[in-house]
């Protein structure tokens, strides 16, 4: 599990270092916790799950407001937490689902 937190806390800390503060300290430091409970191939889903749900909520801010623009702040931590919390509920069924769909259709 240590090398779970690892990967949570480094992932997110590559993209503070390259984003130059886009995401905040506690962000990343959220990530190596959860990393430390979810295992490294769950924090990485979890990730991936916060990408996607904090890119769902953009979409739809963008199509029912006009005043989006693209220096707005938008915290992170709730949607680490949704993907966080999805990937530990469900995680292992989502991985294999997503196995099972999506890598059969490969030649």
């Amino acid at each position: 599990m240590v090398v779970g937190g690892a990967v949570g806390f480094f992932t997110l800390y590559l993209v503070l270092l390259v984003s130059k503060g886009g995401i905040g300290g506690g962000d990343v430091k959220l990530m190596g916790v959860v990393g430390l409970v979810l295992g490294w191939q769950l924090v990485l889903l979890a990730i991936i799950l916060a990408t996607f749900c904090g890119s769902l909520y953009v979409g739809i801010l963008l199509l029912f407001r006009q005043s989006v623009t693209k220096g707005m702040l938008l915290p992170f931590g709730p949607f680490l937490a949704i993907g966080s919390l999805a990937a530990y509920v469900m995680g292992d069924s989502l991985v294999t689902w997503y196995f099972s769909t999506f890598l059969a259709l490969l030649p």
